[in-house]
């Protein structure tokens, strides 16, 4: 690119490095002081313009095992709207003062709420999603990001079988697996080779 400057790139790189790791910081300790603990870590993972956070405590804590999901889910959407967008976005405003920035850019919006989810590296995971952005499912959803189950590399058969195991990883047991693997493998077996 005919005006590249490694000083802009690096100027990104660690610009996008730093609003992360501050809004982790930030809500680690909110967080810490909302729930009454000391140094718990609330937020499981980041991304680049993401964070997931687990509110196991809290759930625990106010609703009895067996509660209806749709109840903790309600709440939870609650508790994204009123007191974590709002903190992040006075987080972010006390960056942009810090670093003197021209204008106050980051934005952080609830996306997924999920009782489970599975990280097998850097942007590869799975999450059982009950509300996507507002969406709320009587069943839970999959999220699939970075998994062979959603590459076009991988052949057509295999997709929706690794989508269907993972499924069963999610919400099923051990055993479910096992005989979901002996099925498929002997269907593979029998697949002509141009499918």
């Amino acid at each position: 690119f005919r005006y590249f400057d490694l000083r802009n790139a690096e100027a990104i790189t660690t610009g996008g490095q730093l609003s992360i790791r501050w809004i982790e910081k930030a809500l680690n300790i909110y967080l810490n002081k909302l729930m009454d603990t000391k140094n718990e870590d609330y937020v499981i993972a980041s991304d680049t313009d993401s964070v997931y956070i687990t509110f196991d405590v809290l759930v625990n804590k106010l609703f009895e095992k067996g509660t209806e999901t749709s109840r903790i889910v309600s709440f939870l959407d609650t508790i994204a709207k009123e007191k974590l967008e709002p903190f992040i976005n006075k987080s972010y405003q006390a960056l942009a003062n810090l670093v003197n920035a021209y204008d106050q850019k980051m934005i952080m919006k609830r996306e997924v709420i999920a009782d489970k989810g599975i990280w097998t590296a850097k942007k590869r995971y799975i999450l059982n999603c009950w509300d996507i952005e507002g969406v709320r499912y009587k069943k839970p959803k999959l999220k699939i990001m970075g998994i062979e189950a959603v590459k076009s590399s991988t052949p057509a058969p295999c997709r929706a079988k690794i989508r269907e195991a993972m499924n069963i990883i999610i919400n099923g047991d051990e055993k479910m697996l096992n005989t979901f693997i002996q099925e498929f493998r002997q269907e593979w077996l029998e697949l002509k080779p141009n499918l």
